[in-house]
């Protein structure tokens, strides 16, 4: 069964998706633009900056700004067929890398397959200026109504935070630290993590940037010479914003041709929030 959206009301869906979107400190943080939006269907750009880089100074773009274009994209699409009173969290997403030749912009379009009640599923393409596709993704996004309201911190990093005052990698814009199991990440230092202000939960790009970066720190560790070409996340339950998120990697097998690492982060040992499975290959 659809959801079915009075015009009028899919309007002011389209409306709160330009508004949401260009307010986002997320958006902000991964230097992404929201370029054209119609009902299903958004197409979203990033400029390479500082920000994006796996370093300052080097020249292809880290894979976790990918991950976060695609995710924050694929909520957008959701925004435009559901109602003003509902939102979307990420119950699953995979992303295949493949090509790193990135350029100095790149274009995600999202397309929403299907959605019911309490579910939507979308695909996306990245491409480079040359019409080169570098990724593509898929995900299962559950939709549905969140109660609460936007906290004050929430609000109030919206209105300073500008990512051109933040000359740093993208590990260090998202406060991810790498930590001896794996890897950390805590919204109380940079609320640029939240996904959802109302319910107060993480961003599902960002929960999937923790672990494949816990999964990159392995795969160093482990001396897997091979890049990321696959990432696949399935989300447990959503991440509280008040409390710091770990991801502790795994690696299943390491091989000539490819690699397989899996991670898990949760909150205390006990609560766990997203697993992934990352094939590094050539």
């Amino acid at each position: 069964m659809y959801i079915a959206v009075p015009q009028k009301k899919r309007i002011k869906s389209l409306s709160r998706l330009y508004s949401d979107f260009h307010d986002s400190s997320y958006t902000r943080c991964i230097n992404m633009a929201l370029l054209h939006c119609d009902y299903g269907r958004v197409v979203c750009q990033i400029e390479l900056s500082d920000f994006n880089y796996w370093e300052l100074n080097e020249t292809s773009i880290h894979p976790l700004a990918i991950i976060g274009l695609i995710d924050h994209s694929a909520g957008s699409a959701i925004y435009t067929k559901i109602r003003p009173d509902q939102g979307c969290s990420t119950l699953d997403l995979k992303i295949d890398f493949t090509s790193t030749n990135t350029t100095k912009r790149l274009t995600v379009e999202t397309h929403m397959l299907a959605i019911n009640d309490t579910t939507a599923s979308v695909t996306s393409q990245v491409l480079n200026s040359t019409e080169q596709i570098v990724a593509i993704g898929s995900g299962l996004f559950r939709v549905g109504s969140y109660p609460g309201e936007a906290r004050d911190a929430d609000n109030q990093t919206n209105k300073i935070y500008r990512p051109e005052h933040t000359k740093q990698p993208l590990i260090s814009t998202l406060n991810i630290e790498s930590t001896p199991s794996g890897a950390a990440i805590s919204p109380a230092h940079n609320r640029t993590v939240i996904g959802w202000p109302p319910a107060n939960v993480f961003h599902g790009g960002a929960t999937a940037t923790l672990l494949a970066q816990a999964s990159q720190n392995k795969a160093l560790i482990e001396a897997i010479e091979h890049p990321l070409k696959s990432l696949y996340v399935s989300y447990i339950r959503p991440g509280h914003g008040d409390q710091q998120m770990t991801a502790k990697p795994t690696l299943v097998r390491k091989g000539k041709s490819a690699s397989v690492i899996t991670a898990q982060s949760y909150h205390g040992q006990d609560r766990p929030i997203a697993i992934s499975n990352a094939i590094f290959a050539e």
